[in-house]
């Protein structure tokens, strides 16, 4: 017979601990919540998520001293912004995280990203037990979706939340029942990590394929954030996904604005032309690029990898 909902403490940011505390509330788990340090106002997350029966704590908590005090016998994390360190661990009940990555691979920040960035054809959604160490705690569940080619962070990312969900309540149901499965070392040998910051800086290098600078743009692509983008006439001009191409070299060096037949205006690469659609300079914006190269008077010109450095230094 399955036991009494466990007490749960939850820590984390965004959507994903987000909906989670919610499924969590509904199900009936005593639970309380203490947000990461570092959330975002215009993403929903726990900071001002205000269930009934609920216990919020501030940021700044002592992760060990709230454990105890509420009784928590499970905690999840979930997109939670600090390392917690082993003499914390030893502090605590069980603890659990749900990481976007395929663990041991893509270990540490911007998995989705860089799954796309890498032609990846799926993502992971791990669940791991927490230790010392950064994601690599041993591996209690482990899911994968699907990536198209048209599929850009933010639709990776919405749908990975939506996995990550329900992997964590599962896991919970198995674990009230006593049926929950054993737990699986990860293997060190095929380990990677990520580091925190966007490779490139979200600026895009043309002197690369059609492909490269697709999969670029795509994982740049998650709006509230800036997205991918490149440096012409000391403007910066941000490109949002979807963009279409034209395959076939073209006869103009990479980053040259090249005519693009129907489309007006497009920008060369190694073996082909990239169109981007909706285009950003600052606090305007354009439904297509030929049009913002035409209010922009940009014709002819040609894209650079910063504000006064030439795409060939």
């Amino acid at each position: 017979m399955p036991s009494e909902p466990r007490r749960i403490l939850l820590i984390g940011r965004h959507e994903l601990a987000h909906g989670l505390a919610r499924r969590l509330h509904a199900r009936g788990n005593p639970l309380a919540l203490l947000p990461a340090q570092r959330e975002d106002a215009r993403r929903s997350g726990l900071g001002a998520l205000d269930l009934p029966g609920v216990r919020r704590l501030p940021p700044e908590s002592d992760l060990p001293a709230c454990a105890e005090a509420f009784g928590a016998e499970l905690l999840i994390s979930a997109g939670y912004d600090r390392i917690l360190k082993a003499g914390d661990l030893q502090r605590l009940p069980p603890a659990v995280n749900l990481h976007f990555g395929a663990l041991p691979r893509y270990r540490g920040n911007l998995s989705i990203p860089w799954a796309i960035l890498n032609g990846e054809a799926e993502v992971g959604i791990t669940l791991h037990g927490i230790a010392p160490g950064i994601d690599d705690g041993p591996i209690l569940d482990q899911r994968f979706l699907s990536v198209g080619e048209g599929d850009a962070a933010a639709d990776v990312y919405g749908a990975a939340v939506a996995c990550g969900i329900e992997t964590a309540l599962d896991y919970l149901e198995a674990l009230e029942a006593g049926t929950a499965p054993r737990p699986r070392p990860q293997d060190e040998l095929r380990a990677t990590y990520y580091p925190p910051e966007f490779p490139g800086g979200l600026t895009i290098t043309w002197r690369q394929t059609v492909r490269q600078a697709l999969n670029y743009i795509r994982a740049c692509h998650f709006p509230p954030y800036p997205g991918a983008g490149s440096w012409i006439a000391g403007r910066r001009l941000e490109f949002a996904w979807p963009v279409a191409y034209r395959l076939g070299r073209p006869e103009a060096p990479p980053g040259q604005i090249v005519e693009a037949a129907a489309d007006g205006a497009g920008i060369a690469v190694l073996n082909g032309v990239i169109v981007p659609g909706e285009t950003v300079c600052g606090e305007r914006r354009w439904n297509s690029f030929a049009e913002a190269v035409d209010a922009l008077g940009l014709r002819g010109g040609r894209f650079m990898l910063a504000p006064d450095a030439g795409e060939g230094r």
